[in-house]
């Protein structure tokens, strides 16, 4: 297949147009091929979402499960998802997705790992091993905090937030941050082969 251009750009590309912004503090100097960025600034339609910008969505799903069947039919691989949130407010460029749980299971009846992927626990193992929880006078309690469940300030698993910019010729995703956990993956060949 021949490499190049496919399209010709609706200017000179002969030229680089040179655009600085300064963003959260940060200076940015960028090269483009195309003024389409400078004029996009100077007429202020960066941040401009437009109907994005005043929709509202706010999604809440305790649960998914999908399951992966052969033809036998028998269940080969499952995959639950918990507490799904999607968020976006009025007013607002940026949307966010939450997951707090994901797991992959392997539903055969002779799998090696019946876990094939999970998130590792974060930060102190506050149960586990832990089989006399009373404290010597001379500890102070504060210093304990790890013993003292957490589960309502639980980590997300999966976090992606980024925003949008309608324009009419592209799509334009000025950020996107994403944050997986650390996942705990367990893979048996002859079970993925099969």
């Amino acid at each position: 297949q021949k490499l190049g251009g496919k399209k010709s750009l609706p200017y000179d590309s002969s030229s680089l147009s040179v655009h600085l912004r300064i963003s959260a503090g940060t200076k940015i100097l960028s090269f483009n091929d195309s003024p389409w960025l400078t004029e996009q600034s100077e007429f202020g339609l960066l941040r401009n979402g437009g109907d994005f910008k005043s929709a509202l969505c706010d999604v809440n799903i305790d649960g998914l499960s999908f399951y992966l069947m052969d033809d036998f039919p028998r269940e080969l691989m499952g995959i639950i998802i918990r507490n799904v949130q999607i968020y976006k407010p009025m007013g607002s460029i940026e949307a966010s997705a939450k997951v707090r749980h994901f797991q992959v299971d392997a539903m055969l009846p002779g799998a090696r790992y019946p876990i094939l992927a999970q998130p590792k626990l974060t930060g102190v193992d506050r149960h586990g091993y832990i089989k006399d929880k009373t404290l010597h006078e001379t500890v102070d309690g504060i210093d304990c905090f790890w013993l003292k469940g957490n589960e309502v300030d639980e980590i997300y698993c999966f976090e992606v937030t980024f925003s949008y910019v309608p324009q009419r010729n592209m799509m334009w995703v000025p950020s996107i941050d994403v944050f997986i956990c650390p996942m705990k993956i367990q893979l048996d060949l002859t079970f993925v082969l099969r």
